[in-house]
C-alpha cells in the first residue's frame, strides 16, 4: 500500500520529497487504487476459497492427492488474505498503525505467521502442478505411489514443518526498529559486531519462498502446458478420470497464476536487498513507493483469486454449485413460508386469547351485577 516516508532522512530533505510525492498524480491514483481494489477481492476471497473448499471435499476427487493439494492451498491463501491484505488495507483506509507495528512481540509473531503461510502457498502451488504432472505422464506404477493419498499427505506435512523450521528464525531475526517499523535490524551489536544473522537472512527468505519456487514454476509450466493439451480428450487415466483429469488444467491455471503475480514481487524485493533506496530524488521516492503499492495490490489479489482457478477449468465443480443453487433456493423459499406461517399461527393464538380474556370479563361483569 502507499505508506509514509520512514524517518531514516534528514528532515529538510524529508519534507520537500514528501510534498513532492503527496502532490503527485501518481500518488492520487495509488491511493485512489489502495482504497478501492482490495474490498471486492478481499469480500470475494474470504468468500470463493472456503467455497472453493467445502466443494472440492464433497465430489468423488476428494480423496484423490490433487484435492488435498488444492484445499491445503485454499486455506493458506484465504490465511493470508485474512492476516496480510486485510489487516494491511483496514490500517491504510483508517489511517491506524498496522498491526505488525504495534508492539515488537506483535511484529515478530506476525512476521513468523507471514512467512508460514507465504511458504507454505508457495510450495503446495509447486506439489500440486508436480502431482499432476505425473498423473499425466508417469506409468500406473509410479502414478499409484506418488498420487496416492498416503504420498500426499506426507509432502503436505514436509512442506510445512520445513516452512516452519526456516520461517522460525522470524522470532528472532525481526524486531521493531529504531524507526518504529517492523523489519531486520542490521545495525551493528553493542560490541560493535556485525549482526550477520541479520544481513544473511532476508536473502534466504527470499531466495527459499521466491526465488526458488519461482523458477521451479517456470521450469514445470511448459511441459504441464503441453501435457494438459495432450491429454485434454482422454477419459481416464488411473484413478479418477475425467474428474481428476480437470484438475491438470486447473493445476497450470494456479501455476500461472503464481508466476506472474510473484515474478514482480521478487524482482522488487531482490532489487530493494541488493540496491536499497536512498531516496536522494522525488522520483526514486516515487519509484519505490509506486512499486510497493503495486507488489501489496498484486498479493493482496493472487490470495483473494486462487478459487477462481478451480472454479473456471474443473467442470465438477461448477456442476456442484449449479446443482445446489435451486435446493438454495427451495430451502430459502420453505424457511420464509414456515417464517409465514408461523407467525400467522403466533397471531390467531393471540386473538384466541385476547377472546378468551373478553369472554371472562363479559362472565366477570354479569355474576357482579347479580
Amino acid at each position: 500500500m502507499c505508506c509514509l516516508l520512514d524517518a531514516e532522512m534528514s528532515t529538510a530533505n524529508a519534507t520537500e520529497l514528501l510534498e513532492t510525492w503527496l502532490s503527485s498524480l501518481e500518488y492520487a491514483v495509488l491511493d485512489w487504487a489502495s482504497i478501492i481494489i482490495p474490498p471486492p477481492v478481499i469480500i470475494t476471497g474470504i468468500v470463493g476459497n472456503p467455497l472453493a473448499v467445502g466443494v472440492l471435499l464433497r465430489l468423488p476427487l476428494a480423496d484423490s492427492s490433487a484435492a488435498r493439494y488444492a484445499v491445503a492451498l485454499l486455506v493458506v491463501s484465504t490465511v493470508r488474505l485474512l492476516a496480510e491484505g486485510t489487516m494491511e488495507w483496514f490500517a491504510y483506509a483508517t489511517s491506524t498503525k498496522y498491526i505488525m507495528h504495534k508492539a515488537d512481540w506483535i511484529c515478530r509473531l506476525w512476521k513468523f505467521l507471514l512467512t508460514t503461510v507465504k511458504g507454505c502457498g508457495a510450495w503446495f502451488v509447486i506439489a500440486l502442478a508436480a502431482d499432476r504432472f505425473v498423473y499425466a505422464t508417469g506409468k500406473p506404477d509410479a502414478i499409484s505411489t506418488v498420487c496416492s493419498s498416503c504420498v500426499s499427505g506426507v509432502v503436505l506435512v514436509g512442506i510445512v514443518v520445513g516452512v516452519l523450521v526456516v520461517a522460525m528464525h522470524d522470532l528472532w531475526v525481526y524486531g521493531l526498529t529504531i524507526f518504529g517499523n517492523c523489519g531486520v535490524d542490521e545495525l551493528p551489536t553493542a560490541d560493535g559486531e556485525l549482526n550477520v544473522e541479520a544481513v544473511v537472512w532476508p536473502w534466504i527468505n527470499v531466495f527459499l519462498f521466491d526465488v526458488l519456487p519461482l523458477v521451479v514454476a517456470c521450469l514445470i509450466v511448459v511441459p504441464l502446458a503441453v501435457t494438459a493439451r495432450r491429454f485434454r480428450q482422454l477419459a481416464t487415466i488411473v484413478d479418477g478420470g475425467a474428474d481428476s483429469m480437470a484438475m491438470i488444467h486447473a493445476a497450470l491455471a494456479t501455476l500461472i497464476i503464481y508466476i506472474v503475480s510473484v515474478l514482480p514481487t521478487s524482482v522488487f524485493r531482490l532489487t530493494v536487498y541488493y540496491r536499497p533506496p536512498l531516496f536522494v530524488s522525488s522520483r526514486e521516492l516515487a519509484a519505490y513507493y509506486s512499486a510497493l503499492t503495486v507488489v501489496s495490490l498484486i498479493n493482496c489479489v493472487q490470495s483473494g483469486t486462487v478459487y477462481v482457478a478451480f472454479f473456471a477449468v474443473v467442470t465438477p465443480m461448477r456442476a456442484a454449485v449449479r446443482a445446489a443453487l435451486p435446493k438454495l433456493r427451495r430451502s430459502g423459499i420453505n424457511s420464509a413460508n414456515t417464517g409465514v406461517q408461523t407467525a400467522s399461527a403466533e397471531a390467531h393464538h393471540s386473538e384466541l386469547e385476547m377472546l378468551d380474556i373478553g369472554r371472562s370479563a363479559d362472565e366477570s361483569s354479569i355474576q357482579a351485577s347479580r
